[in-house]
């Protein structure tokens, strides 16, 4: 196919065939532009593609010039995105199957996206079988893509709070929402202007830990959590959906370009497993965390998963607040929290920042 001859193309220049004569390793993921015209060509040879691959960091500031083979270099200012996963080969009749059913997704929501084009992200090589792919379409950028994420500390409520907010009463099991998924039970502590001190339980997370490039290289990476869940674990049972899915940044990660950066993936064990003994993990690198519970700030927010650049400045933000109000908290790490998967409309999604509190 046309996506494979560009590839091929991208294959010579990093193999060598550039200016410096230098050779990269190869990094995931495999990006692939396709013009939206194309779903309505049918089997035309009229359809285009562009392909492109990220740089290793080590050649982000001065990248080689290629050769004159239509193949060039160009600097992304990471759009934001909304994101369909699916799993498989992606052949050219289950892509345009999909991106017009992703379209009409995004139609029937009323959700603005650029109409030129789609984007298909591949994770894997040809050799995997247990694949795992995306389909992007880009929002449109405008002044909402500014992060505006203020922070009040000014004022706090000194009385107890229930510790089930209305959130938690839409997004976790609850009397008000029986057929949500089960989260650890949370205790806000107090309640600022707009972030809580929040308590959490003492239990167990399933936890993969994977370098990559960035968050959105996740999805691959939970495979083992979800097969951990659905009966790859020591005593062979299935459990019932948890939330949030937790996933664990390192600060001194946020300024690399490369693809070895540290992240930690995690799942909430289900409280029926969870009896001192849950079963343990069968795969390679997955792991079980018994928490003994600890104390976070915790700033809430709708929307897609953001970026990692507006995540750095979200966080950013949050911490330049805490800072102000003389709030210690632990600067090494960000846990991002997602309570709603794929199914939720982008904009309906919650999600949360939180710092640990430095006791």
């Amino acid at each position: 196919s046309a996506s494979l001859k560009t590839f091929y193309r991208l294959q010579d220049y990093t193999g060598g065939e550039n200016s410096a004569g230098v050779k990269m390793e190869t990094t995931m993921p495999i990006l692939t532009w396709n013009n939206l015209e194309n779903l309505e060509m049918g089997d035309s040879c009229q359809k285009r593609y562009a392909t492109c691959v990220i740089l290793p960091e080590m050649h982000q500031g001065t990248p080689p010039a290629p050769p004159n083979n239509g193949v060039y270099v160009f600097n992304s200012r990471g759009p934001n995105v909304y994101v369909m996963p699916f799993g498989g080969y992606a052949t050219d009749d289950k892509i345009e199957q999909l991106a017009r059913k992703f379209r009409s997704l995004l139609d029937a929501e009323g959700v603005p996206y650029k109409t030129e084009k789609f984007k298909l992200v591949v994770y894997n090589g040809p050799q995997n079988m247990d694949r795992y792919n995306e389909m992007w379409f880009v929002k449109p950028q405008d002044d909402t893509d500014e992060v505006t994420f203020s922070v009040d500390t000014s004022t706090y409520k000194q009385d107890a709070i229930t510790p089930a907010p209305s959130i938690f009463e839409r997004k976790c099991k609850s009397p008000e929402c029986p057929t949500c998924p089960e989260c650890p039970a949370f205790q806000v502590i107090r309640s600022f202007n707009n972030f809580d001190e929040r308590r959490t339980p003492s239990g167990t997370w399933v936890d993969k830990k994977f370098l990559g490039c960035s968050t959105k290289q996740g999805p691959p990476e939970m495979l083992p959590l979800f097969r951990y869940m659905t009966r790859t674990n020591s005593r062979a049972v299935s459990m019932q959906k948890t939330a949030p899915m937790m996933t664990v940044l390192w600060q001194k990660d946020n300024q690399k370009f490369s693809c070895d950066k540290d992240f930690h993936m995690a799942f909430w064990v289900p409280a029926k497993h969870d009896q001192g003994d849950p079963p343990y993990p069968m795969e390679k690198d997955v792991t079980l965390y018994k928490s003994q519970g600890y104390t976070a700030y915790v700033r809430s927010f709708r929307g897609p998963r953001p970026t990692d650049a507006d995540l750095v400045k979200m966080t950013g933000a949050f911490m330049g607040a805490l800072d102000e109000a003389g709030i210690r908290y632990k600067p090494d790490w960000i846990k991002f929290l997602e309570y709603d998967g794929p199914d939720v409309a982008p904009h309906k999604r919650h999600n949360e920042i939180w710092m640990v509190k430095k006791e």
